[in-house]
């Protein structure tokens, strides 16, 4: 439920555009396509290796084939190219992959699980 309108509530002036221009380290999408198929093959549906959460049984045909993918060592960290293997990924629903990344370091996917088997 959203509260009550607030009269004093002014806003803000949003939507310029901005034009940026920095570095970014170059993902190859190949090895994502390749992981979900891994897990869709060996388990028969992507879900969260945190919590569960699968797309397809909330979402139906919407959620199909979508999940994100998170590389458990950060490309950042080894300064350099490097290869990725597939088990150097796990498939995390976005909530669960907002919270391994609003920790400093990150924690893994397991830490993550275990965190919320605590809070249950």
């Amino acid at each position: 439920l959203q509260p009550e309108p607030d009269e004093t509530d002014d806003g803000v002036a949003e939507g310029r555009l901005l034009y940026r221009r920095h570095a970014q380290r170059e993902r190859d999408t190949g090895i994502v396509r390749k992981k979900k198929k891994q897990v869709l093959e060996a388990t028969g549906r992507l879900a969260c290796e945190v919590c569960g959460f699968d797309f397809v049984s909330t979402y139906g045909e919407l959620g199909d084939g979508f999940i994100e993918c998170h590389h458990t060592v950060p490309l950042a960290e080894s300064g350099t190219t490097r290869t990725t293997r597939l088990s150097d990924l796990a498939l995390l629903c976005a909530n669960c992959h907002r919270m391994i990344h609003r920790s400093k370091p990150f924690m893994s996917p397991n830490d993550l699980r275990d965190l919320l088997a605590g809070l249950k």
